[in-house]
């Protein structure tokens, strides 16, 4: 739970990273907008069990499609920005495992999560005794270090 806990607070920084500096994505929403909730139901037709959240960024829908809990983020522009889904780590590409294996030598996966927007790029929570990193991979494979969680 502490790892959903930092990975979770990993991406909304991440995401507002991307909306810090536009002035007009700080309005204060009380529901989603209508537009966001056409967009999603296109975009994920057969979503299940779908609920809202708004925060000052972001009209968030959680749900369920095909078995897979996701994350789909909507600015405040009512724009679609990415959605994220747990994935175990036999998803990530073959190069990247053996990286992270190299790289971090010691450290086992403890969860991965698939960020997709244009690209699906991969975070891994990586954990070695009291030690938790979040590693970045990308499109090309690379993995770099994200943030030290610990």
């Amino acid at each position: 739970m502490k790892s959903f806990v930092f990975t979770l607070a990993f991406f909304l920084t991440l995401s507002l990273r991307t909306l810090a500096d536009d002035p007009t994505t700080t309005a204060k929403l009380t529901k989603v907008t209508e537009t966001v909730q056409s967009k999603f139901a296109q975009g994920f037709a057969g979503a299940e069990n779908v609920t809202w959240e708004i925060t000052d960024k972001f009209q968030k829908a959680f749900f369920k499609k095909n078995g897979i809990y996701f994350t789909a983020f909507y600015n405040l522009k009512d724009e679609f920005v990415a959605t994220t889904h747990h994935v175990t780590w036999n998803a990530l590409p073959l190069k990247s495992l053996h990286r992270i294996g190299k790289i971090y030598r010691g450290y086992r996966i403890k969860s991965v999560i698939q960020y997709t927007n244009q690209e699906k790029v991969y975070f891994v929570n990586l954990e070695k005794k009291n030690k938790q990193l979040l590693v970045q991979v990308q499109p090309d494979q690379n993995v770099t270090l994200f943030k030290r969680l610990q």
